[in-house]
Order: structure tokens, then sequence, then C-alpha cells
């Protein structure tokens, strides 16, 4: 025989079910930021703009000789990279600001670059 679930139960699940709603949402406004990223063929913001964003991410630490969240690929890294390796690097600083919950102030930055200030696939 099953019984009816109790009210703690059917709290539980509700909880459950609003954490799992809260997250697609997160997730999706990151999806959508990303998306963003790619209209016109975008790739990342210029070097001294992603500068700019980098430095707005919360948590960053040094972590032996290198970072956590990863440094931008600019500087010397930025002529060694591929675009694909940039669009890596923007997602994860992305996914890192979200993390820390500073997605809608890096969200409110990466819409405020003019086009000019991202670099795009096929620039030399």
């Amino acid at each position: 025989m099953h019984d009816r679930p109790t009210d703690r139960e059917n709290a539980n699940h509700s909880s459950k079910r609003a954490m799992a709603m809260e997250s697609r949402v997160m997730n999706d406004s990151v999806e959508r930021l990303i998306a963003y990223r790619r209209e016109n063929s975008r790739v990342c913001p210029v070097p001294q703009r992603w500068s700019d964003f980098w430095t707005m991410l919360p948590n960053r630490s040094r972590v032996g000789a290198g970072w956590e969240s990863p440094l931008p690929l600019i500087l010397a890294a930025w002529h060694e990279t591929s675009a694909s390796e940039k669009m890596l690097r923007l997602t994860a600083h992305i996914e890192w600001a979200d993390k820390f919950g500073a997605l809608e102030s890096v969200a409110t930055f990466l819409h405020s670059l003019r086009e000019d200030e991202w670099f795009h696939l096929g620039d030399c």
C-alpha cells in the first residue's frame, strides 16, 4: 500500500524543483550571454577591454605561477592562440562570473562594448 507523501516530503520536492528551475534560469543566462558573444562573429573583447573585463571577475587569485580565473589571452598569448581558444577562455570567464554571482555586471559590461571593441572571426 502506497501512503500519501507527507507535508515535509512535498516541501522537499518543491524545494528541489525550485532549485532546478533556478539552475536552468542561471544556465540560460550564461547561454544567452555566450549566444550574444557569437552574434556578428564576435570572438572576444579586444585585448585592453578583455583585461578590463577580467579585472571585474570576483575571487581571482594567484595559484602557483598562474591565476584562477585564468588570465585573458592577451599580450604574447594573443598572437599564439586561435580564435577558438579565445572563445573558450571568454566562456570560462563568463562561467566564473556566474559561479561567483557577478554574471549581471559582466553581462552589462559585454553589452556596453562597441562593435569595434570586439575581436571578430576574420579579423587579422
